[in-house]
């Protein structure tokens, strides 16, 4: 089954679909091919397989509840209150706007995988994400990297009024500081669990209940 589905306004789309309020404005284009075994009419997930290249432009997540949208929920980190809310109240509290989602993904046996990383662009943040979901069993075990975008352009401009020559110093050094900035203040996390019920970690951080042994690094 070769596709290609086109929409312009992908909040529409899925408020047909069901997702009411799931998403406001946004164009979309998806591409792919997918076969499996049995009848078009039901997806037989074990034999699933294929690749889907996805594009959005410009649209915003609204704020979700906990559990409503499943997986869209997960993609706009709408489903993962505990930790995220906590890291980035200013980003997600009104939902997650964004300019661009792009991504690759590959199927195979049921289990969606990304082949490049699932890329969110907005103004608050860059999002990336990798691994891979069982879409039958609605599980996941995906890398999440979060970005917050530090630009300060409105310092930036506040300066040139009351200083043209403070401003424009401000403004190189602010083109200049802010992509090194970014990937400094960069935050990684492991989600695990199910769609509905995500379990968040932040990625190299020790499990609960185990402590790092300091004797270890001194043994010859």
């Amino acid at each position: 089954l070769d596709f290609e589905l086109t929409a312009k306004d992908v909040g529409k789309l899925l408020d047909r679909l069901g997702d009411v309020d799931a998403v406001r404005r946004g164009s979309a284009k998806l591409t792919g091919d997918l076969q499996w075994s049995g009848p078009l009419t039901g997806i037989h997930y074990p034999t699933l397989s294929g690749q889907l290249n996805v594009t959005v432009d410009k649209g915003q997540f609204n704020k979700l509840e906990p559990g409503v949208g499943k997986l869209l929920g997960l993609i706009s980190l709408q489903s993962l209150p505990r930790r995220l809310t906590l890291d980035f109240r200013d980003i997600f509290s009104d939902g997650l706007a964004f300019d661009s989602i792009e991504g690759k993904l590959a199927i195979r046996r049921g289990i969606m995988r990304t082949t490049d990383p699932l890329r969110i662009s907005g103004p608050a943040a860059q999002i990336e994400m990798t691994g891979e979901t069982d879409l039958k069993n609605e599980t996941q075990d995906l890398h999440v990297t979060v970005r917050p975008e530090l630009g300060g352009l409105a310092a930036v401009g506040t300066a040139a009024l009351v200083n043209p020559v403070v401003g424009a110093a401000a403004l190189v050094a602010n083109t200049v500081l802010q992509k090194p900035l970014n990937r400094l203040f960069s935050y990684r996390y492991h989600v695990t669990g199910t769609w509905a019920d995500p379990q968040v970690g932040k990625a190299g951080e020790t499990p609960a209940g185990t402590q790092p042994n300091p004797d270890e690094d001194n043994k010859p």
